[in-house]
């Protein structure tokens, strides 16, 4: 399969709510033959196969101008291992030299990092932490998964790293993976508590950071580890807390180093559900009978109601909890998913269970002879890397200088131009909130291509000044925000550009260049109409009577400061009723 071929998604759907990951993401290559033994998308998406260097830069052109984001992320299971990522980083990055769109990767391998790669993907000003994955505290544990990282490894990097202006790094750990003992977890202390010493060393600083993470291994079929028995969440929580003591007892160290786990109790149902057979069915409805909803969510888990659930379903079955999280399988076991065929040769996978068992490393395919893991001859096809050769235009090569990134960040150019624009919100629109509205409104700048004001410093953002947003749900006519350009542009263009670029429901009504002085300084009062269903005329007009001839009217509301009295009676100047066209009282203020 050649993803060259298949340049997708051309016109990603960009929603109005927050997302996990706000940005727009290309993958720039499939497959990993890492073979980190604990990854199933690294087993079953073998194998490599990358996308070249100009179909990479066409996607990430488009998805910028069809999406509005601005953020990129350049998304594999291991990116820093795409043969071309130098140049394509450093053409990506002249190419949005300027332009306030970022680049990012995910978690990088420690011995695929370098820092002119890290700094191409800072530009802009941005500059995040870094994001190791060691997954073991120790070497030997890493042997055991096939990560073949060692602690001078890591330690050389991060000192790189931390000597170049970075002050933040994040490790990503597992707990409970095959073979480990509680040495193997306090390991994880050493090592931070090293990274820790080395940035304070390299930098002569003493805000270094190291953010430790902490997951619970879950065994996962089609990958040599779904024959291993998983960690019980007592033994679990114990091996976290021995860590979390080890951290925090060392004043030296404890303050800089952040901690972050997740319990054990949902990883043995996360277990369960990774490796059961059609019996879980039943348990999966009686937990959703039982009121479970959103279990990924820790407020509303329960592992008690997954445990009662699976002992009420499996009572008449020969297996239980324990049966399909802790328990060891054998090779002869028939899997309840050996009669899917993801292209993996099952001896093989048994033979590297064994080498991990023996803590015995195997090497990356792309660089080594064939391991015959069954992939390449079953599915008919073979590994596809560069480099290609092949280049992208970039408009700012022209003499940019690259190495340590800068320490004081880029000053923006100043507006030459401001406009004020009158908005509305209709229809189901009205219930998108004025953080929703935000964003999309600056995606919709990005995607009509306005020559937005940016601020200055290392986190730049659109000169965008908002002024009396409705409340969430309330259908309005006349909203007002202003936005600062860099080029004085035709007002009458400007809105049906923008009104093209958001959505039905987010109209752009007016748009007039804007006079001195703030925008919410400019504004005296705002006109309501409220329905009134339900309530005949002498009612609603006693109502108002009775509200006209208050002089205050006090109401509570809770705030983040906790309660406060307000006097919504000092805010209203008119306030009248009508009758609506179907007859309906409308009070007018």
């Amino acid at each position: 399969m050649d993803l060259d071929q298949w340049p997708y998604p051309r016109k990603p759907l960009v929603p109005l709510a927050e997302t996990v990951h706000e940005r727009y993401s290309v993958e720039i290559f499939r497959g990993c033959t890492r073979g980190c033994r604990f990854c199933q998308a690294g087993m079953i998406t073998r194998p490599v196969r990358e996308r070249s260097i100009t179909t990479i830069g066409d996607m990430v052109d488009a998805g910028i101008k069809t999406s509005g984001f601005e953020e990129v992320g350049l998304l594999s299971l291991s990116s820093a291992d795409h043969s071309e990522i130098a140049d394509l980083a450093k053409g990506l990055g002249d190419r949005y030299d300027g332009s306030n769109v970022s680049l990012s990767l995910p978690s990088t391998r420690v011995d695929a990092f370098n820092i002119t790669l890290a700094n191409e993907f800072s530009r802009n000003g941005r500059r995040s932490g870094l994001t190791f994955a060691p997954e073991g505290g120790s070497e030997r544990l890493r042997k055991v998964i096939n990560k073949m990282v060692s602690e001078e490894d890591l330690i050389r990097t991060v000192a790189a790293a931390y000597s170049r202006g970075w002050r933040q790094v994040k490790l990503y750990f597992m707990c409970g993976l095959p073979t480990e003992t509680d040495d193997d977890v306090l390991a994880i202390a050493d090592l931070a508590k090293k990274v820790i010493a080395t940035g304070r060393e390299v930098s002569g600083r003493r805000d270094i950071r190291c953010t430790v993470s902490i997951g619970g291994f879950v065994p996962k079929p089609h990958t040599p580890f779904q024959w291993a028995s998983q960690l019980d969440h007592a033994t679990t929580d114990h091996r976290l807390q021995l860590l979390r003591d080890e951290v925090r007892k060392d004043k030296q160290f404890g303050r800089a180093v952040g901690f972050r786990y997740h319990d054990g109790k949902p990883g043995v149902i996360e277990g369960l559900l990774s490796r059961g057979d059609r019996r879980v069915g039943a348990v999966i409805e009686q937990v959703w009978r039982e009121g479970g909803r959103f279990d990924g969510w820790s407020e509303n888990f329960s592992y008690d109601r997954w445990a009662s659930a699976c002992a009420d379903a499996l009572a008449d079955e020969p297996v239980n909890l324990d049966w399909y999280t802790v328990r060891e399988r054998g090779y002869s076991e028939v899997l309840p998913w050996d009669h899917l065929d993801s292209g993996l040769d099952r001896d093989w996978l048994w033979e590297d269970w064994q080498d991990a068992v023996n803590e015995v490393e195997v090497e990356d395919c792309r660089w080594t002879p064939c391991f015959d893991c069954g992939v390449c001859p079953q599915m008919g096809t073979d590994i596809q890397v560069g480099p290609t050769g092949r280049r992208f235009r970039s408009p700012s090569s022209d003499g940019s200088i690259f190495g340590v990134m800068p320490e004081q960040p880029r000053q923006q150019p100043p507006p030459v131009q401001r406009l004020r624009m009158r908005y509305a919100k209709r229809g189901r629109l009205r219930f998108t909130s004025h953080r929703d509205f935000g964003r999309a409104f600056e995606r919709a700048l990005r995607r009509a291509d306005l020559p937005m004001a940016y601020t200055s410093g290392f986190s730049p953002h659109p000169r965008i000044s908002y002024a009396n947003a409705s409340p969430t749900g309330a259908a309005s006519e006349a909203e007002y925000v202003e936005i600062g350009l860099v080029e004085a542009c035709d007002p009458d263009a400007v809105r049906n550009r923008l009104d093209e670029a958001l959505p039905p429901g987010l109209d752009i009504l007016e748009v007039v260049v804007a006079g001195p002085g703030a925008l919410a300084n400019r504004l005296e009062a705002s006109r309501w109409t409220v329905a009134l269903p339900g309530v005949d005329a002498s009612t609603s007009e006693a109502a108002v009577a009775s509200f006209l001839a208050q002089s205050a009217v006090k109401v509570e509301r809770m705030t983040k400061r906790g309660l406060r009295e307000f006097d919504c009676r000092a805010a209203v100047v008119e306030l009248s009723v009508r009758a609506g066209e179907d007859g309906e009282q409308m009070c007018d203020t």
